[in-house]
């Protein structure tokens, strides 16, 4: 499937495609005032694996938006062994190095990507006065699966 895909978008054989979801708190409507809380990826082709409980930060929780929702605390962060994100992100973008091929593009796939996904890991990055490499892509199956599946 790899290379259908990559066929499709005009990528090269050696791209990696990650499989990414991410869990924050604050107004999604303003993706800076969000902070990741846990944050998981799968490489597509090799089955590697990230997963990371993140701990914002912040003084308190806001309650979930709505009661089926997980509500957010600062004891069940204690028990996942959550840090903040100035040691997980480098955690992180050490795994997304490793799974380039050779020098190769990596491309993290998630639905809402461009909305969310995306747009937070930048603030995040950004709050540690870092930026995201040129071979990162992203990819919104949100889209796709407007245009695509529309029923």
């Amino acid at each position: 499937m790899t290379s259908i895909v990559t066929h499709q978008v005009g990528l090269p054989l050696n791209t990696a495609y990650i499989l990414y979801d991410i869990e924050a708190i604050g107004n999604i409507q303003q993706p800076s005032t969000c902070y990741i809380w846990n944050i998981a990826c799968l490489n597509y082709s090799t089955g590697a694996t990230f997963h990371a409980f993140v701990d914002p930060q912040q003084q308190t929780y806001d309650p979930p938006p709505h009661p089926d929702l997980f509500p957010l605390t600062p004891a069940f962060l204690r028990s996942k062994g959550a840090h903040p994100f100035r040691i997980e992100g480098p955690k992180l973008f050490r795994w997304y190095c490793d799974q380039r091929v050779g020098d190769g593009p990596v491309v993290l796939v998630s639905h809402g990507n461009f909305i969310l996904d995306k747009p937070l890991l930048e603030y995040e990055f950004g709050r540690l006065k870092s930026v995201l490499p040129p071979w990162l892509y992203f990819y919104d199956t949100l889209f796709w699966f407007r245009t695509t599946l529309r029923k």
